[in-house]
C-alpha cells in the first residue's frame, strides 16, 4: 500500500493534468491496489468487478491514464502478468532468482551475467533481434560497462536496432574500436539526447 504522502502526490499531479471523471476513479482504484513499490497487478476483470464497469470501459480508462502520463504498463510475458506502475513512485526491484526472471531477462542475463536487470522487458521489444545486434557489435559486448538492461531495451533500443552502435558506426564516431573502457563523458555523449521509451 502506498503512503498517504505518495497517494496525495499522485492525486495532485492528476488534478494538475486535468484528469477527472472516470479516469480519476480508475486512477484511485489503481492506487488502492498498489503495493508499496507503486505497482498494481490487478487485471481488467478485477477492476471491472470492483468498479461495476465493463472490461472495455476499464481498458479505455487505463489507456487514457497511460496517454496522460499518470501510469506506465509493463507486461511480464514469462509470468503472464501485466504490471501497472505509478509514474514517479514505482521503483523496479531486480529479480532475485532465475525463476523470477522473464524470458527476455534470462536471455540478457545469460549474455551479461554482471549487468543489472533494472526493468521489465517492454512488450514491443524484439529480444531475439536485440541480442543478435549485441552479438554483432564488439563495442556493445565489451565496452558498454555503464549500460544496464534498461539502457538496452528502453533508452537505446531503437538506436541499437538501427545499427547506430555497430562496429562501423563506432569506428566513424571515435576513429577506433576495441575493448577499451569508454569514459563517462563519452558514454554520456552517446546517450544524452535519447528519450526513455515507455510502453
Amino acid at each position: 500500500m502506498l503512503t498517504n504522502a505518495e497517494f496525495v502526490k499522485v492525486l495532485q499531479k492528476a488534478y494538475s493534468n486535468k484528469i477527472y471523471g472516470m479516469e480519476l476513479t480508475m486512477l484511485i482504484a489503481i492506487l488502492n491496489n498498489c503495493n508499496d513499490k507503486g505497482e498494481c497487478r490487478k487485471s481488467n476483470q478485477d477492476f471491472s468487478k470492483q468498479l461495476g464497469a465493463s472490461d472495455r470501459s476499464i481498458s479505455g480508462w487505463i489507456s487514457e491514464l497511460r496517454k496522460q502520463g499518470a501510469i506506465g504498463i509493463c507486461i511480464n510475458s514469462h509470468s503472464h502478468v501485466r504490471i501497472i506502475y505509478i509514474k514517479g513512485i514505482a521503483v523496479y526491484h531486480q529479480p532475485e532468482t532465475i525463476e523470477d526472471m522473464s524470458l527476455g531477462q534470462r536471455m540478457f542475463h545469460e549474455m551479461f551475467p554482471n549487468k543489472r536487470l533494472d526493468c521489465e522487458i517492454p512488450d514491443d521489444v524484439d529480444m531475439l533481434g536485440l541480442m543478435a545486434k549485441i552479438r554483432e557489435s564488439t563495442w556493445l559486448r565489451n565496452s558498454a560497462e555503464n549500460m544496464t538492461l534498461k539502457s538496452f531495451v528502453k533508452t537505446c533500443y531503437k538506436r541499437i536496432m538501427n545499427n547506430e552502435f555497430s562496429d562501423d558506426a563506432m569506428r566513424r564516431k571515435f576513429g577506433y574500436l576495441g575493448s577499451r573502457n569508454y569514459s563517462d563523458a563519452e558514454m554520456n555523449s552517446l546517450f544524452q539526447n535519447v528519450d526513455e521509451i515507455e510502453i
